[in-house]
């Protein structure tokens, strides 16, 4: 539990940089300026970014914000349901069938930029293979960082989600990651992040070499974040509570003097 809330403030610190490494896996023309301006301003841009752009950007935000909000809940559990209500989130208002497993073919594209397209075409599971796929892997809570990376790897292949595989995927192994204290996936080549997808999806390379890639090149442990000053000290962590709890205890005095003057409206 050493970086719990470390990793969660480190979440937060970087939420900009967190929803444009997923957003830039969907969207081409993403930019983290443009992304960063549809966080702060909303549906105010629309005009400016186009329909898809701006709501596929809010989805990644209100999803984040979703399970940042929980993931310190001792109640909450983590299993394949959890990978569906993200890709509900994820995909909210822009596909039918977000949220649910994927239950019709569909044709991947899988040709490099300037290459003649081509196209991959998973197998049609039932929902249950989907749902053991996931919960064999992480529900004896005792996960490594490459048993996530590898359920990412196959979440992704197998397109067990009628769209935003790639985001879905990517923000669950997060999720896991987090609720373990374990690091964190940034994208920060995006060019080689989606390569390696691809030559998973082409067996050019096997589920453990896609584990290599992305450990080598995309996934940072707590540990790696923290040497590297990253992660809030414990004196930052320590202002950052205090801050909380006056915040909440101000909140608090709000509720308490809002429902006095209703009381007293009411006599």
């Amino acid at each position: 539990m050493k970086y719990r809330n470390k990793m969660i403030e480190y979440v937060y610190k970087y939420f900009g940089e967190t929803i444009y490494d997923a957003v830039k896996i969907e969207i081409s023309k993403a930019t983290f300026a443009s992304t960063q301006d549809i966080l702060d301003n909303g549906p105010k841009v629309v005009s400016k970014y186009g329909e898809r752009y701006t709501i596929t950007v809010l989805n990644l935000k209100h999803t984040y914000e979703d399970i940042l909000e929980v993931i310190n809940d001792a109640n909450w559990k983590i299993d394949a349901k959890e990978a569906l209500r993200i890709n509900g989130n994820v995909t909210h208002n822009l596909n039918a069938g977000s949220g649910f497993w994927r239950i019709s073919n569909v044709r991947v594209l899988i040709s490099r930029e300037g290459q003649e397209d081509k196209f991959m075409t998973p197998e049609l599971r039932k929902g249950e293979y989907y749902e053991n796929m996931i919960n064999s892997v992480i529900s004896n809570n005792k996960y490594t960082s490459d048993d996530v990376i590898s359920l990412m790897a196959d979440m992704m292949k197998e397109q067990c989600f009628r769209d935003g595989n790639k985001r879905t995927a990517l923000i669950f192994a997060n999720t896991l990651l987090l609720q373990k204290n374990l690091g964190y996936i940034r994208v920060d080549n995006k060019k080689e992040y989606i390569a390696n997808i691809l030559d998973y999806y082409e067996n050019k390379i096997t589920n453990k070499q896609f584990v290599e890639k992305i450990n080598n090149g995309f996934y940072v442990s707590a540990e790696q974040l923290e040497q590297n000053h990253e992660l809030a000290t414990d004196e930052e962590m320590e202002s950052l509570n205090n801050a909380k709890e006056s915040l909440r205890q101000d909140k608090q005095e709000e509720i308490s003097k809002d429902v006095e003057q209703s009381n007293g409206r009411g006599r």
